[in-house]
């Protein structure tokens, strides 16, 4: 039986979406689309207000087109970094905005630039160049992607970073839920021992004159952090 999960790279004016399907008898992760949404106003040009209802009838729609194709059981999300200055509320708007239509049809997952980039290249400064040269091949779109945005000028060309991202967090959402579902030992094998840390870790933290303490590190290992259950 296949399962479909979803990734968006959320932003104020454009969002990647990936989907991706599994297939548990034959383990394998499949590509099956990806694109952009590109919002019609510029920031400033209106109400943010007016941005934010498009982002969610997006969102409606992509989660429709999904479920149509069979269970979903997670949407994956960049975790949104607030401190780029004059952004913050229209970051934190559009990620409310994901996060809570999410909840309601999925499990969310919710990935970190810096997790992100390290889950896929073991550096978690790593360039958007480094992760496309390891995603692309991996579901067979490097000519494929290529040939989308031969042309394109060089601010339209950006927006095929925003589907590589897409495909590598709604990879990271769904190797999640399968380690929640089925335990750390189902990756194993097939993931890095960098990616497996990534999704679930317990280290051990020592203070000095305190007992060691567990730091929980991975994404499954903090449910209403980064695993957020859906919504009953």
């Amino acid at each position: 039986m296949k399962t479909f999960h979803v990734g968006v790279d959320q932003a104020f004016r454009h969002s990647g979406y990936a989907i991706l399907s599994w297939d548990a008898e034959t383990k394998k992760t499949e590509f099956v689309d990806s694109g952009v949404f590109n919002s019609t106003l510029k920031m400033g040009s209106a109400s943010d207000a007016l941005t934010f209802l498009e982002h969610m009838s997006f969102i409606k729609t992509l989660v429709s087109k999904v479920k149509k194709l069979g269970e979903t059981p997670t949407i994956a999300i960049e975790g949104v970094a607030i401190g780029a200055v004059g952004q913050a509320t229209a970051r934190g708007g559009i990620f409310a905005v994901y996060t809570l239509h999410a909840t309601k049809n999925a499990d969310l997952v919710v990935v970190s630039p810096k997790k992100l980039k390290s889950y896929w290249t073991d550096d978690g400064s790593a360039e958007k160049e480094d992760m496309a040269a390891i995603i692309l091949p991996k579901y067979s779109l490097v000519e494929s992607m290529a040939k989308k945005y031969e042309g394109k000028n060089a601010e339209d060309r950006k927006r095929m970073w925003d589907e590589v991202d897409a495909i590598g967090i709604a990879e990271v959402g769904l190797n999640a839920w399968r380690v929640l579902t089925h335990g750390i030992d189902s990756v194993k094998g097939e993931l890095t021992p960098n990616q497996q840390r990534i999704l679930w870790s317990e280290e051990v933290v020592k203070k000095k004159n305190k007992s060691a303490a567990p730091k929980l590190f991975g994404i499954c290992n903090r449910l209403d952090d980064f695993y957020i259950k859906k919504r009953a």
